[in-house]
């Protein structure tokens, strides 16, 4: 898994540094190419983790469970961080 995650932060990097250059040079149509493409590949990639992660929900009631007790713990410190800070919270406008 940390090497999937590596190679897609590696990737976005990538993306977004020939994004910048392109932008540097004056290349707008290029680089809004570039990051289209880059928004493609990630859509893919996306659907593909998607369809991993049902897939493991599905056949492992460890990772189920795990995956469950994240979510909660997840939304919990969402939910207080935007009680601390309010307006200032990145979480302040989530859905629950």
């Amino acid at each position: 898994m940390k090497k999937e995650v590596c190679r897609n932060a590696f990737d976005w990097r990538i993306r977004q540094e020939a994004v910048s250059n392109e932008i540097i040079s004056g290349n707008m149509s290029t680089a809004q190419s570039a990051a289209a493409l880059g928004n493609i590949e990630q859509r893919e990639k996306q659907e593909e983790l998607l369809i991993t992660i049902n897939t493991l929900l599905e056949t492992h009631p460890e990772f189920s469970e795990t995956f469950t007790e994240f979510n909660q713990a997840n939304r919990a410190y969402k939910e207080a961080h935007a009680r601390e800070f309010g307006s200032l919270s990145m979480h302040a406008d989530e859905e629950n």
